[in-house]
């Protein structure tokens, strides 16, 4: 059975790995001594330790059986898009093992980050970054009212991602 919940300050470690490692499956091209230095200032346990403990970070981890299989984190909005307010929220991350994929985990974590989001502020639009050829992860976000509003480069080292920027504007 899996367990979605929020991330807590115990967690840091584990999530850390768990951020790695979903990225490391996901991203198999990068350089190994690119990939390693990324990683390494990115998934840190100090950074999900200082995260988790902030009230303006959201983190639900999704656990099956004592270990996390997914997790996803919402914040304020700091993509590169000239419309982006201060007062927008974001889909910061959002993974789930590869084995653990068409499970609709990744719903589940989308869905409890909407809810933080929108909570206080149900009026709030709404930004996410996702890789331009993760085509089931813009499948997930257009079924939440998600659409293209601009791109932009995820540099990790020497190579550049071309990444979608999409927004959902208020309902």
């Amino acid at each position: 059975m899996t367990i979605i919940r929020p991330a807590r300050p115990e967690d840091a470690a584990n999530l850390a790995v768990l951020s790695a490692e979903t990225f490391s499956e996901t991203f198999t091209y990068y350089p190994p001594e690119d990939l390693a230095t990324y990683l390494a200032e990115a998934y840190t346990e100090a950074g999900y330790t200082r995260d988790i403990a902030s009230p303006d970070y959201g983190i639900w981890v999704a656990e099956q059986g004592g270990n996390l299989i997914g997790y996803v984190v919402a914040s304020s909005a700091h993509l590169p898009h000239p419309e982006l307010k201060s007062t927008d929220g974001e889909i910061r991350r959002l993974y789930v093992r590869s084995e653990h994929q068409g499970q609709g985990l990744g719903s589940q974590l989308l869905e409890k980050a909407l809810q933080w989001l929108l909570k206080d502020k149900p009026q709030r639009t709404l930004w996410l970054g996702v890789w331009s050829e993760n085509y089931g992860a813009q499948r997930l976000y257009s079924r939440y009212g998600f659409k293209r509003v601009g791109d932009y480069y995820f540099e990790v080292g020497s190579t550049r991602d071309f990444e979608f920027i999409f927004r959902r504007d208020p309902r």
